[in-house]
């Protein structure tokens, strides 16, 4: 009987776990996994240097705490994620994602140099999508203006 529950258990996990690996949530490579999140989301026109400063100011603006920034190549290589993990005063996860592909950064040296991409925002363990849009809509208009100087 028990024999029957653990081969069902450990059937399921690596049923779970190959699904994944076929799926592409998986990691970089680099041993971390990069799971995809829901929340609100936006196309953009990203200047690959503001996205630090753009963050750092809507942080501040809406009392947020930034916890980590990183960048992560995905699909093989094909894609490109600047992630911030931020927490507020409740210490409610915050997560904002910015991609584009891969190749639109090839040569990038300068802040001038814009890239099509996205920026999916996540607020909460759950999503809160008025707090979520409202984060989209400051990224956006602070990358809008940090556009205008060079």
């Amino acid at each position: 009987m028990f024999d029957r529950i653990f081969d069902s258990i450990l059937f399921g996990i690596v049923a779970i776990g190959l699904s994944l690996a076929v799926s592409g949530c998986g990691g970089d490579g680099s041993g971390k996994a990069l799971t995809p999140i829901v929340g609100a989301e936006s196309g953009v026109v990203l200047e690959w240097d503001d996205l630090d400063a753009a963050v750092k100011y809507v942080a501040a603006e809406q009392e947020l705490a930034l916890v980590e920034a990183e960048t992560v190549r995905i699909g093989g290589g094909s894609g490109v994620i600047r992630r911030y993990r931020l927490i507020n005063a409740s210490d409610h996860p915050i997560e904002i994602r910015f991609t584009t592909e891969s190749a639109a950064l090839d040569g990038l040296h300068a802040a001038s140099m814009s890239r099509d991409g996205a920026v999916v925002v996540r607020v909460g363990r759950f999503g809160d999508d008025q707090r979520e849009r409202a984060i989209v809509s400051a990224l956006l208009d602070r990358l809008g203006v940090l556009a205008v100087v060079d």
